[in-house]
């Protein structure tokens, strides 16, 4: 399964490294913009395909808004955000515990970045259960329990044949493992199921 970090970057790399290493110490492909790589198509092209080639979606906000490329009215990140959503995507949401966590001056958005990142929010915190953080190490326990609360509450397709069934059965159950392995190993969280 592909999982879609999205975010803005500068002031967020060491928390998508955080982010990253939950997903992939499962079975899930990160897919990340740092390893894009050069394509012809243009940034916002490549970035929604990745998201349609996605089948997990995970935005992580702190307190940049992100590039709005000309003629939008939105930033490319809350872009990957609209387009999941409107593919039915499974979302997962972070946002910047800003009140428990400083945060460097330089990486606070001014206007009008500032009045569009508050409204994204406010309707991240409407539409969806989401989370705060702090730490990357705090990000990194959430998105893994996050994780295995998606495989957990995963059902297989009713019209696959028994031996599909029984395979993805068996994928969701060593995906769920090792993530309990990895709250318990790292974060010292021990999930009892």
């Amino acid at each position: 399964m592909k999982v879609f970090i999205s975010s803005t970057y500068n002031d967020l790399i060491n928390y998508r490294i955080a982010a990253i290493k939950a997903v992939e110490g499962t079975s899930f492909q990160a897919v990340k913009m740092e390893v894009f790589g050069a394509r012809p198509a243009e940034p916002l092209e490549a970035c929604l395909k990745e998201v349609e080639q996605s089948d997990l979606f995970i935005g992580i906000y702190a307190l940049r808004y992100g590039f709005i490329p000309e003629g939008s009215n939105i930033s490319i990140t809350e872009m990957e955000y609209v387009h999941a959503k409107n593919l039915g995507r499974p979302i997962y949401c972070f946002l910047l515990d800003d009140e428990n966590q400083p945060w460097l001056a330089k990486w606070i958005e001014d206007e009008p970045g500032k009045s569009k990142l508050i409204n994204f929010r406010q309707r991240i915190q409407k539409d969806h259960v989401f989370d705060y953080f702090t730490t990357p190490d705090d990000l990194r326990a959430k998105v893994a329990n996050a994780l295995s609360h998606f495989v957990a509450n995963q059902k297989p397709d009713p019209k696959s044949d028994s031996h599909s069934e029984l395979g993805f059965l068996e994928l969701l159950r060593v995906i769920e493992a090792k993530l309990l392995e990895i709250l318990k190993k790292y974060f010292g969280i021990n999930i009892i199921r």
